[in-house]
């Protein structure tokens, strides 16, 4: 209804999805957010004075992304600080997203400015979509990192989990967050069991326990 201009691309990689994304666009200059993104007033505001300014000199923006979970704010979400400071808003002309697995940025630039305002990041909508995320990005963490399963030890999955959770739930705030931040706490330690976890069966498949 909107526009004829729809692609597909199968998804691996969030930055191999944007990357193709950015060498469809029209003009240089793209902003990139996902769909549980949304730009507030303030940020909305900036980037039409920058269009009537111009961008000359200019390669990349960097802004301030809020997150939320289940429909509020939260001080993180494993394994991000929020707000965190992203690159989003730049010139493709110089600026890529790597390939990464998991936890992709853009890269290329020489120097970024900052926009104004946040960048909304609503990402979970249920307990099922938190888990099945988990799930997804940890097998994605493990393929990625197949290399590092000979050296994996039973100690990372023992001590890493409970690591994650202090780090997570205490020293990153989590705990002023109440329900909320306690399951993202648990969440953090989840997710650092499973990624290690699933490292380890790959280290089984090998024969190299």
């Amino acid at each position: 209804g909107f526009t004829d201009k729809i692609f597909f691309k199968e998804y691996k990689y969030h930055g191999l999805q944007m990357n193709y994304a950015i060498g469809l666009c029209t003009y240089d200059w793209v902003f990139c957010i996902d769909s549980d993104e949304c730009l507030d007033n303030d940020m909305i505001r900036h980037v039409q004075s920058l269009k009537e300014e111009g961008l000359d000199g200019k390669e990349a923006f960097r802004l301030r992304r809020e997150w939320f979970f289940l429909g509020k704010p939260v001080h993180a979400f494993y394994p991000i600080t929020s707000p965190d400071r992203i690159v989003r808003f730049f010139n493709r002309k110089y600026v890529r997203f790597n390939e990464k697995p998991v936890h992709d940025k853009p890269t290329g630039h020489k120097k970024c400015y900052w926009l104004e305002g946040k960048l909304l990041h609503d990402s979970i909508a249920s307990l099922h979509d938190l888990y099945d995320k988990l799930n997804k990005y940890t097998t994605r963490y493990a393929e990625g990192n197949a290399s590092k399963a000979d050296t994996l030890g039973f100690k990372s999955l023992l001590l890493n989990p409970f690591a994650a959770f202090v780090k997570w739930y205490l020293l990153k705030k989590n705990f002023l967050d109440g329900t909320r931040g306690f399951i993202l706490g648990m969440y953090a330690a989840m997710y650092t069991f499973f990624k290690y976890a699933k490292l380890y069966l790959i280290k089984i498949d090998r024969n190299l326990f």
